[in-house]
């Protein structure tokens, strides 16, 4: 059974996988841009940015909603 857990992070964390779901819109290179399509998620007022974390038996995913 996996286990979910949800944090929050006062700075952005940037995962590999942001590099192939939020594409560069104003700059070449990625950790350039400043602007994204889907546009990267903002963080929660009085929280910071969330993040999930999906635990598996055999493997362990971060997800950056």
């Amino acid at each position: 059974m996996p286990k979910i857990t949800i944090e929050y992070c006062k700075e952005r964390v940037i995962i590999p996988l942001s590099y192939w779901v939020h594409k560069a819109v104003d700059a070449e290179a990625w950790h350039n841009a400043t602007r994204h399509e889907p546009p990267l998620p903002a963080p929660v007022i009085d929280k910071g940015y969330t993040k999930y974390q999906i635990c598996l038996t055999i493997f362990t995913g971060n997800f950056l909603l």
